[in-house]
């Protein structure tokens, strides 16, 4: 738990960001940096801030005591879904918020974030015990202004986004703020040690690492992607740099994933951000993601200066090795685009991830293999530098795709607790929960991308020369299965989690 404090104290809040992964916090967990963003909109607007990660301040010493003395008289408490993992989340919200009003019924409780504001508003209506509102906004403005609200300085009606789940009422979502440097007074307040990734984060390379929000939403309308609808508005050059240097300079971390959905959408953003990157923080490096659309549009002369500019890993939204499904998504790069920029990467020392997802509307089995082929293809580039995610598709409102794939699926959750009791199906192999699929198909889609994929790009390695022998075996197997599209269960899966002791980490399912 943390206070922070401004010059001129209007009131005091509670802040809480649950718990997001089921991993260490320190290399899984990260910093909540669209929480960072909206805590900073309320630390400029004057209120202290009780900042309570549950993550880092459950985890060990339970610090819930000391949070809820440290509340008494707040105005209200924030509860930030800082990732689209509801399941996780909102079990810690529930619960931490049950205990705040046991403490202390008189204060207001919100709850906000990316997965509140993909919801409809209907979703959210209903008793959801110690949860007094919702807030469906990424600005970051609506959280003072519900505060001036709840003072009486403002109309309740006219909070952005804000919803009355018993009442079953809900206010407009008016358009957003421009994501601005002070979106990011916090990181400058707050104790960062607990979030240093020690291990390399995305990087993977052993070395310490901070994330830093740069941005919100994408501008590319991927018929498919959560955050199709989420208005795009990016950190410019100069505020980046600015942190960095400072955040450098307080912790010694080198390491920054600049976290964004789009960063190349605009070319010379990313060419400007190298150049002053290469004058203040020579010895720093930079990963973020990139559409292999913008990608394909930087000269030779452009990576240069983004090698010497820092960057050195990027995430590509690959997707599909289909020319059919890259359509029906919405994506512009052709399957081979992702391979050359892979290799034009390379050549200056910049590893490349690309992710894959399977599960589509309309996929065909040939579609899953021109995936696989691309797959092997990239990773034979350079097996130690270029790396993968994998996920499958999974329905959700207010997206193209999504709205298609819940045409098609019998008794979709209507509700926020149906929500939570339907999200395990998805880790269920033989569970229906990608019902636009055969049942055939959604237990291969889930094999290929729980254990088959991720087994074909893995670096393990294990102590006794006979598990690591028998890892190999299983990896080639893997491999050969990639090449030809075997991919019902069988031995295999369930001798690497046997004798193996599973070990693959390679997804990202919300």
């Amino acid at each position: 738990m943390q206070f922070l404090t401004p010059d001129s104290v209007r009131g005091r809040v509670g802040f809480v960001v649950p718990r997001w992964t089921t991993g260490p916090s320190s290399d899984r967990q990260g910093v909540p940096f669209r929480s960072i963003a909206v805590a900073s909109a309320i630390f400029n607007a004057g209120y202290e801030i009780v900042w309570f990660d549950e993550a880092v301040d459950v985890n060990g010493k339970d610090g819930t005591g000391e949070f809820l003395k440290a509340v008494d008289g707040a105005r209200a408490v924030f509860f930030w879904l800082n990732e689209l993992t509801p399941a996780v989340q909102m079990g810690g919200v529930l619960r931490l918020a049950t205990q705040v009003r046991e403490a202390h019924p008189e204060i207001p409780t919100c709850v906000g974030g990316p997965f509140i504001t993909l919801c409809p508003p209907e979703v959210l209506y209903g008793d959801y015990g110690p949860v007094d509102y919702f807030l469906r906004s990424e600005s970051e403005d609506p959280a003072p202004q519900f505060l001036a609200a709840l003072e009486g300085r403002e109309p309740l009606d006219g909070v952005s986004g804000l919803v009355w789940p018993r009442e079953r009422r809900h206010a407009a979502v008016r358009p957003h703020v421009r994501f601005r440097a002070e979106h990011t007074s916090v990181y400058r307040h707050l104790d960062l040690t607990p979030y240093i990734q020690r291990i390399g984060g995305f990087f993977g390379n052993g070395e310490p690492t901070l994330a830093i929000g740069t941005g919100r939403g994408c501008a590319k309308g991927c018929s498919f992607c959560y955050w199709t609808n989420f208005e795009p508005s990016l950190l410019d050059p100069g505020a980046i740099v600015d942190l960095v240097e400072f955040l450098r300079g307080r912790y010694g971390v080198r390491q920054f994933h600049l976290a964004e959905l789009d960063f190349f959408t605009n070319r010379a953003r990313p060419l400007g951000m190298a150049r002053l990157w290469r004058e203040r923080v020579p010895d720093c490096g930079w990963f973020t993601l990139a559409s292999p659309v913008d990608a394909m549009r930087f000269t030779e002369a452009d990576w240069d200066l983004l090698a010497e500019g820092g960057c050195r890993k990027l995430e590509f939204g690959t997707e599909s090795g289909s020319a059919r499904m890259l359509r029906a998504i919405r994506k512009r790069h052709r399957p081979d685009d992702p391979w050359e920029l892979a290799r034009i990467t390379l050549r200056r020392g910049i590893a490349s991830m690309h992710n894959f997802v399977f599960g589509l509307v309309g996929e065909t089995e040939e579609d899953r293999r021109a995936s696989c082929r691309l797959i092997l293809r990239l990773g034979d580039l350079d097996p130690e530098r270029v790396y993968f995610t994998f996920r499958f598709f999974q329905a959700a409102w207010d997206v193209p795709m999504g709205e298609e794939a819940i045409a098609q699926t019998e008794g979709f959750p209507r509700s926020l607790r149906e929500v939570l009791d339907y999200r395990p199906v998805y880790g269920d192999v033989g569970g229906r929960a990608l019902q636009w699929l055969t049942a055939e198909e959604e237990r291969r889609v889930k094999t290929m991308v729980y254990y088959f994929l991720p087994i074909v790009s893995s670096r393990l390695v294990y102590p006794e020369r006979w598990r690591q022998g028998l890892y190999r075996g299983l990896r080639s197997l893997a491999r050969v299965r990639a090449q030809r599209g075997w991919f019902g269960l069988g031995a295999d899966r369930w001798l690497f989690q046997r004798a193996l002791g599973g070990g693959l980490d390679c997804t990202y399912t919300a």
